[in-house]
């Protein structure tokens, strides 16, 4: 038996029934269902992103959120602290 598609894979991983997870899943994607808040930080931890992600209006944010997250923990500190900086001294000016 093969294994079963991506979207239902995913759906099974995150604890949707798997006789429903290819369906569910599907709506989600489709956006004729929304996901509970504890599921899409159950589906953003399977696949290594912010929950933040999925809220993101427009891809720049979700792309800027994804990136965010890839840094270490020293490397998201250095660039707050670069951009807030930047944001205080373009205010001053």
């Amino acid at each position: 038996m093969p294994p079963p598609p991506p979207q239902e894979r995913l759906g099974i991983q995150v604890g949707i029934d798997p006789a429903s997870a290819s369906a569910r899943m599907n709506r989600y994607e489709q956006g004729t269902r929304i996901p509970t808040p504890a599921l899409v930080e159950r589906i953003a931890d399977e696949l290594g992103l912010p929950a933040a992600y999925f809220y993101a209006v427009k891809d720049e944010e979700a792309k800027l959120l994804q990136w965010f997250s890839y840094l270490s923990a020293e490397e998201r500190a250095n660039f707050t602290c670069a951009n807030l900086d930047l944001s205080v001294s373009q205010k001053k000016a």
